[in-house]
């Protein structure tokens, strides 16, 4: 049941401003990130860094020639990316769009 589980039915949070890192709840993890408008991440951390991205981390798994992500890249508007983190911050407020993060059992 866990395994169906892991793209956000467990719920979401909502964040516009750079202030704290957004958290999941306790025995869960960010899967899925939408960004509502341009963004940049100050704070992407993997729940397993062999096997996701995040910032100054590339994903090592089963893949190969990913490139690290800064906090310098630009994800553009309605894109989602999927993962498992830990923790996430935007880099500079975003009061008029933000990003929704959705919510996964931790493994």
């Amino acid at each position: 049941m866990a395994s169906q589980m892991s793209f956000g039915q467990l719920g979401s949070a909502f964040k516009n401003t750079a202030s704290g890192n957004l958290t999941p709840p306790s025995g869960m993890v960010i899967t899925a990130i939408t960004c509502l408008g341009e963004t940049k991440f100050d704070v992407l951390t993997p729940e397993d860094e062999a096997s996701c991205f995040g910032i100054t981390t590339t994903t090592h798994g089963a893949g190969s020639g990913g490139v690290t992500v800064d906090n310098a890249d630009l994800f553009p508007k309605g894109i989602t990316i999927y993962g498992r983190w830990t923790a996430v911050s935007l880099q500079a407020d975003q009061l008029t769009d933000g990003i929704i993060c959705y919510f996964g059992p931790s493994r």
